[in-house]
This record gives structure tokens, C-alpha cells and sequence, in this order.
């Protein structure tokens, strides 16, 4: 259940995260911090501070819908209403009591053992299998990570002075003036006008990052990924958390080449197989989807373009903690156990196009109401990490073959 008992001031808020260079240090500023309310909820945590560091005044004109970068007229942007509502599940004491004594729990744990030792800890497991409270996430997803273990001080203000990489534009008009294909970006932060900022937090760790890592192929996604980390923990923070989560596996999908992105999609083919045979009969003989088309956008936003906000939280919940690709195909599996109903419905779902709409942006109406499923159902999927890492070489030298055989021969006299 998403909903935030606790709410501390910009600056005590701020403080916490900011000063968070040792796990102890982190929760022992917690407990001074939080203060737990002993009856009812607090309002939404966006409804009185923005959660990133730079939000806009009251009554600041909204950002112009073109590039700065381009000698073009302004035009104004009026982001489209919601087009869906996420059921919100009823708030009840039990709950309430639940929340807060899951919350002490992640205090606890963090001053107890290193961020380095979380991974291997199996109280730390079931505690991201439970949930994190909305309250910590930021701070918890920063320890989850390890941020504090590539962090170099003075390092993201050096890069940030860097100004503009060759692709500012590009990223200038994924996150504002939005061609419909990422309508999604739009609707997803339309609330967070700041992130939209030529000279605001996203734009800032876009272009530290890609200074940063220079051979890294820009796309939308990683627009996505940095936005809705921001919208957890203010920017230093939440561009080391974006540098440790890109570490763990998703970087490579953004190389030139795109291979990885290639042998994760053939990986996740045999996966749905093996989990449901006659789902991936239907969806890859039937109706001739090819999963690339869907993985491509599913697994370089790390399922941003999919989940609804509170449901994409949990999910990320574990994506920080388990490294690797496994749980993004579990993750996957999950959608695909939700969609099933549509993609197996032969009066609805009559063609590839259909099937593939549906899957790119499924109604928030096929996901259950109680965001925890996504991780349950995710969780509960029989997926074995070793037979992935073996099938691996075998796809990526299948691939590499395939490759030698399509290019042209080189003549030398």
C-alpha cells in the first residue's frame, strides 16, 4: 500500500539524505528527523514540497514547449489530464500500524549492517520483498545501491559545470515538448514542472551523466529512470543512485550496438516459453510479435512505460536490491501473467499491432489494486538464474555469428 505517513520539512528532509555517508549516520538522522504520527495519514508527499531540490514557485509560468537550445517561437505546453485513475486501496488502522512498523524496521536494519553487506543479507531481503515505506524510499534505495561506495566528492558539481553533451536537444525534447510516443513521460511528471527546467535537476544529471559515461547511446528511457529517481531523493543523491542502478545491468542496453539489449530480448522469449507455453505460442507464432519490439521499451525504462506510479515504485523496490537481469524477467513474466486475458482473446487481440499496443501501454485496469502483487507475482515465477547466465554465451556467440555472416566481404590486394 502506497501512502506516506511522514513528512519532514525541505530543510530537515534535505539534510537527511545529504549527509548520508555512513548506513549508521543515515538512520540514526532518521530517527531524529521523523517524527510518527499517532493517529491518521499525512496528505501526499508531492501535495506540499516537490520532491527533488528544485522545484518552481507558486504561479511560475510553465516551461517553454521548445528547445533553448533552438532559435524557434515558444509555445505553450498544456500536459493532457490522467487518462487513468489507479484505484487507491482503503486506508485502515491495521494498515496504518503496519506501515509504521515496517518503517522502523528499514531504520533499524540500516544502522545495523553496511550498505556494502545489504545484498547479502537475508532480514534485508525480506524487507524489500515486504515493501518500503514511501516515507524512507529515497534514502532506502540510496542504501540498497551502495551510492555511497561510488561516490566521489566534488565530482557531480565538476560535471554538471560541463554544461551541455552533443545530445542536450535530444533530451530537451524527450522531456518537454513530447512527440506522442512519449506522451507517457509527459503524464508522469506533468505534476513536477521543475523537472521539466532546461536548467532543472533531470537536464543537470542527464548531462553529468553522459559526461560522465561518453559512450553511452541517450535515449528516452534513461530520461524516464532519472526523472522518477528524482521525484524520491534530492539531485546529488539521486544522480548517484542513477550511476549505481545503470552499474548493476541496465547500461548496457544503451551502448551503440545494442547487444545486450538483443540477447536479453531472445533470453526473455525462452523465458515466457518455459513460464507459459501457450501464451508464448499465441503471442510470438500467432500474432508474430518479436520481443524486441516490446523488451526494447520495457527493460531500457526498467518498466517505466508500463507500471502505474505506485506499482512502478514497488517494482523498483527490487530492482535496486537484486543485481542483474533476472528480476527484470521477472518483472516481465508479471506484466505478461497480467495481460494474458487480452493477448489470448482472439476477438480483441487480432493482431500483432493489437497485441503490442496493449503490452507498450496497458490499461492501469489489468494491474491489481494493491501495488505488492507486482512483486509477489514477479517473485513467484520459476526462473533459474543459472540456466539464463548458461544460455547466455550461447545466444551472444549465435548473435556475434550472424553478424560475421551479414557483413560484407573485404577485398585486399
Amino acid at each position: 500500500m502506497e501512502f506516506t505517513l511522514i513528512r519532514p520539512t525541505v530543510a530537515q528532509y534535505a539534510s537527511v539524505r545529504d549527509s548520508e555517508d555512513t548506513a549508521s549516520d543515515s538512520a540514526r538522522s532518521l530517527r531524529d528527523t521523523l517524527s510518527i504520527p499517532t493517529e491518521g495519514v499525512l496528505p501526499d508527499r508531492d501535495s506540499s514540497r516537490s520532491c527533488s531540490p528544485l522545484p518552481l514557485s507558486p504561479g511560475s509560468p510553465s516551461p517553454l514547449s521548445v528547445s533553448p537550445f533552438e532559435a524557434t517561437s515558444a509555445v505553450s505546453l498544456h500536459p493532457p489530464p490522467l487518462p487513468h485513475h489507479v484505484p487507491t486501496p482503503p486506508v485502515n488502522q491495521r494498515s496504518i500500524q503496519s506501515h509504521r512498523q515496517l518503517e522502523l524496521k528499514w531504520i533499524s536494519v540500516m544502522g545495523a549492517t553496511p550498505s556494502s553487506e545489504a545484498k547479502k543479507s537475508r532480514k534485508i531481503r525480506k524487507l524489500v520483498v515486504d515493501g518500503i515505506p514511501a516515507s524512507v524510499r529515497g534514502v532506502v534505495w540510496l542504501y540498497l545501491t551502495d551510492s555511497k561506495g561510488r561516490r566521489m566528492p566534488g565530482l557531480y558539481p565538476q560535471l554538471c559545470k560541463r554544461g551541455r553533451v552533443a545530445v542536450s536537444n535530444d533530451i530537451w525534447i524527450d522531456i518537454q515538448r513530447q512527440p506522442q510516443s512519449h506522451l507517457y513521460f509527459m503524464i508522469r511528471f506533468q505534476d513536477h514542472p521543475h523537472l521539466r527546467d532546461p536548467d532543472g535537476p533531470l537536464m543537470s544529471v542527464l548531462q553529468a551523466y553522459l559526461c560522465m559515461v561518453p559512450d553511452t547511446q541517450y535515449s528516452y528511457g534513461l530520461a524516464l529512470i532519472a526523472g522518477h529517481i528524482l521525484l524520491q531523493t534530492p539531485e546529488e543523491d539521486a544522480f548517484w543512485t542513477f550511476v549505481a542502478l545503470m552499474d548493476n545491468h541496465p547500461r548496457g542496453y544503451f551502448s551503440p550496438t545494442a547487444r545486450l539489449l538483443e540477447v536479453d530480448a531472445i533470453l526473455f522469449e525462452m523465458a515466457v516459453m518455459s513460464f507459459d507455453k501457450g501464451l508464448a505460442t499465441r503471442l510470438f507464432t500467432d500474432l508474430q510479435v518479436k520481443p524486441m519490439d516490446f523488451c526494447r521499451h520495457w527493460f531500457t525504462t526498467l518498466f517505466a512505460v508500463v507500471l502505474p506510479p505506485t506499482h512502478l515504485n514497488r517494482a523498483w523496490d527490487a530492482v535496486m536490491y537484486f543485481e542483474g537481469p533476472v528480476l527484470l524477467f521477472r518483472l516481465g513474466l508479471a506484466v505478461l501473467t497480467f495481460c494474458r486475458s487480452f493477448i489470448l482473446d482472439t476477438s480483441q487481440c487480432r493482431s500483432s499491432a493489437d497485441a503490442l499496443a496493449f503490452l507498450l501501454q496497458p490499461p492501469v485496469e489489468v494491474f491489481p489494486s494493491d501495488p505488492d502483487h507486482i512483486v509477489s507475482t514477479a517473485m513467484a515465477a520459476k526462473l533459474k538464474e543459472d540456466d539464463i547466465r548458461k544460455l547466455r554465451p550461447k545466444i551472444e556467440a549465435r548473435l556475434k555469428k550472424q553478424t560475421l555472416v551479414a557483413r560484407p566481404p573485404i577485398f585486399v590486394r
